[in-house]
Parts: C-alpha cells; structure tokens; sequence
C-alpha cells in the first residue's frame, strides 16, 4: 500500500462562515529550471524553479512608490521622549526624528504576482483524513501573511533589490523545516543539504487518480498561520483565504513518474505518514 493511499478518504471540509458583522554563483540554489517545485535548504532558505516562477508568477514586479505622508507624533509622546533625553548625558542625546506613513507600493503592470501558503495538515482544521502531508497555493503578493515569495526591498526607482529566483527566502523557513520532520521524516543536514519539494495537481496512486486542486480546494479557506511579533508571537493563528486554489506539496524522491505523465506515489516511500 501506497504511503499516500490515504489520500482516498482524506478531505476537506467547508468553512463555516459567520455572515454579518543566499547563495554563491556555483552552487545549485535553483531546482531543475523545467520541474514545478521549490528547494529548501537546510538553513531554512527555500529558491524555485524557473518553470515554477513563470507558472505562478512569482517574480517581483517594479513598482511605483508613494512615499507616506507625514506621521506627527501626539504631544503626549513628544514630552515623554523629551524627558528620557532631558535624563542622558548632553553628548547622547538624539532629536526626534520625523517618521511617515507607510509607503505605497504599486506595481507598474497593474498586478502584484504571487507567492505561497504553505499548508501543514496537521495545523489545517478543516482538513480531516488519516495522514498528514503538507499543502501549498498560490496568494497575491499584495495579500497578508504570506509564507513564500510575499516581497522583497525595493530600491529609490521601484526596481526591486534581488530576483525571486536568487532571493532565498527565509520568512516561512523555520515552520518549513520543522514540519519537513514531523511530516515527511526529512531532516536537513551536512550530507542532505537540501530537499526538492513537487507541486502536484494530481496523483496517481494504486490506479486511481486523486485531483488535489478538486478534493482540497474551497471558497472559503482558513489557512493554518503562526503569531510573527508581540506578546503573542509563536501562538497559531490563521488567515482566510478566499477561492484559493491548493495543489500537494511532495517530496521528489518519494515520488515517481507515471507512464502518462503524472505523479506517482512510489510503493517504498516514507511511511511516517
């Protein structure tokens, strides 16, 4: 038996919504340029393949920047930063320097590209089945909390500062590693320094074929998060999405080609799932 055979009887249930109210030139960062899929190192930084960049459209878009306007400090905190300087040796103390608004950014083209969530079924309340995997899909740029491939710096002109190809995204590597190891058995290390990981539609498993976007994909989708900053930094959280189209997140090594061109669970596989 298959390790995903599971799959047969795992699903997705509908959300009940409330109405109302970086790398060196030699090494290979990249995977192969035609595979759909993303390397993940084993420092947490994760690079696509070129295929996979042009089918989802993650590259960095230029863009136009608004600088914000001017933010004026409340007297209240003016008179509380004065005292704390009025308290330092003369040769320490600082002006208040004047802070702005956010700065817009917006894309030339008219649109912001995409990144990923990355799913972990074992976080996804909805999703109810046998065994865990991990899942991703494609969400704008311009969208929040996004896991992979969600922005970069820009410079004065609205160039941005490095490709998505090159970048080497560490914003969701530390959740990447730890459920790489709950969930598939995989830890990075010396001697596997990296791991290529597929983005698959659908799976042939035992004669049958499972169509990921079909089975897992909703409307509504609240998406398993993790708490970046404050006081409750750590704790789990989510993130709605609306008609976001979820594909299955594969190690390539346990999976095989079929004969027609689709993925194929290997026999052998993990079977920690």
């Amino acid at each position: 038996m298959s390790f995903l055979s599971f799959l047969s009887e795992a699903q997705v249930e509908d959300v009940k919504v409330r109405k109302g109210g970086g790398g060196g030139a030699r090494k290979p960062w990249n995977p192969d340029e035609e595979s759909l899929a993303i390397r993940v190192w084993k420092d947490g930084s994760v690079y696509p393949s070129k295929a996979l960049v042009a089918r989802f459209d993650l590259e960095y878009p230029d863009v136009t920047i608004t600088k914000g306007e001017l933010w004026p400090y409340s007297e209240e905190y003016k008179k509380e930063y004065e005292a704390k300087q009025a308290a330092l040796p003369e040769d320490q103390r600082k002006p208040l320097a004047d802070r702005y608004k956010p700065s817009l950014y917006e894309p030339i083209s008219g649109k912001p590209g995409n990144g990923f969530d990355v799913i972990d079924s074992r976080h996804w309340g909805s999703y109810k089945g046998a065994g865990n995997m991990l899942f991703i899909a494609p969400v704008g740029k311009d969208q929040t909390k996004v896991d992979l491939f969600g922005g970069t710096k820009y410079t004065e002109d609205g160039k941005p500062m490095s490709s998505v190809m090159d970048q080497g995204s560490k914003t969701y590597g530390e959740e990447m590693l730890d459920s790489l190891k709950a969930v598939y058995g995989i830890e990075l290390t010396d001697e596997k320094p990296y791991v290529d990981l597929l983005i698959i539609d659908e799976i042939e498993d035992g004669g049958t074929i499972i169509n990921i976007n079909e089975r897992f994909s909703k409307p509504v989708a609240l998406f398993p998060k993790t708490v970046k900053r404050g006081k409750e930094a750590g704790k789990p959280d989510t993130e709605r999405r609306e008609n976001a189209v979820v594909y299955a997140l594969l190690p390539a090594d346990m999976m095989q080609a079929a004969p027609d061109g689709k993925e194929e669970a290997k026999e052998e596989a993990n079977a920690t799932v």
